[in-house]
């Protein structure tokens, strides 16, 4: 869809696109934690093998608000300092941005009415308003596109944690790595049935996800520093989706790319004195980073006191 959205809207919409990760996986990782829970199940962790200097795991959460930055600097920024490395989920540019903005819309003739009902559309339409969308574009919009938009509420400042992560982290001239590609990222939601994205879609309009109270609840329990509050949390949106939904949504969102992210890490780690920050809900249960990393012959023990 050429010039539909506006060159300085896209950056925004991509980062709104990765904050679905969070929100996805705070609420699969009701699954996670449940079959395996951290003793203690805090953000920051501690990575140590024997003749490698200490590195750091640490779970983030994509949010804009003022107090998530507050509690990072406080409590996080000095390992961060530290470092020599930062490995983050993936780290953007232009061309990428473009591309998974693209992504966003179809392409050839369909269009998001004809697989919803016409009151889920009119909703949806009115819904997505607030993010400076008219009718035409939204029904150009793929479902997952839809329903990633309708997850928060419109962006202030686009300045969330993990870009501000990296801009300090380039302020201390650490080196910068992705563990995995924003394409790749977005073929989760891409390659989704589209049977899938619409009733995610529908869970989301009815859940009210980018409701503040919603995300206000979100963002205290990543505050308390406790990953199974926010497994709690989003709990309700988990209960709302069909269980096939939730299964896809835990395998490709959380299993596969943890796997993939822990693999892509190991170099790293062996020459130690890496800060890796990814979303929390990427760390707990057995097929979480704490685990995978574990399993590799690391140790890991949690930061308290935070």
């Amino acid at each position: 869809m050429k010039g539909a959205i506006k060159a300085r809207q896209s950056y925004k919409y991509f980062l709104q696109a990765a904050l679905l990760a969070f929100l996805v996986t705070s609420l699969l990782a009701c699954a996670s934690t449940q079959t395996s829970k951290l003793a203690s199940a805090t953000l920051l962790w501690k990575i140590e093998k024997q003749n490698t200097q200490t590195s750091y795991l640490f779970g983030t959460i994509h949010s804009e608000d003022k107090r998530v930055l507050r509690h990072f600097l406080k409590n996080v920024l000095p390992h961060l300092r530290n470092s020599k490395q930062l490995l983050v989920e993936v780290i953007p540019d232009e061309a990428s941005i473009q591309n998974a903005n693209q992504r966003m819309f179809f392409t050839n003739d369909d269009r998001l009415q004809n697989y919803l009902s016409p009151e889920l559309f009119r909703t949806t339409v009115e819904q997505l308003k607030v993010h400076g969308l008219d009718k035409h574009e939204i029904n150009m919009m793929k479902p997952w596109a839809a329903f990633t938009l309708l997850s928060m509420p419109p962006a202030e400042t686009g300045v969330f944690l993990d870009i501000k992560l990296m801009q300090m982290a380039k302020q201390e001239n650490l080196q910068m790595h992705a563990l995995e590609t924003m394409s790749e990222q977005i073929d989760v939601f891409d390659n989704m049935p589209l049977k899938a994205q619409v009733s995610i879609l529908e869970s989301t309009l009815n859940l009210n996800a980018g409701d503040k109270q919603w995300l206000d609840a979100t963002i205290n329990a990543w505050l308390s520093n406790d990953l199974d509050r926010v497994s709690i949390v989003g709990e309700q949106y988990f209960q709302q989706l069909r269980n096939e939904d939730a299964l896809l949504l835990r395998t490709s969102l959380i299993d596969q790319r943890n796997k993939k992210m822990a693999k892509n890490a190991l170099s790293h780690l062996q020459d130690g004195n890496v800060f890796i920050a990814v979303g929390a809900l990427h760390l707990p249960g057995k097929s979480g980073l704490v685990q995978l990393f574990r399993n590799e012959g690391y140790t890991l023990t949690p930061e308290a006191n935070q």
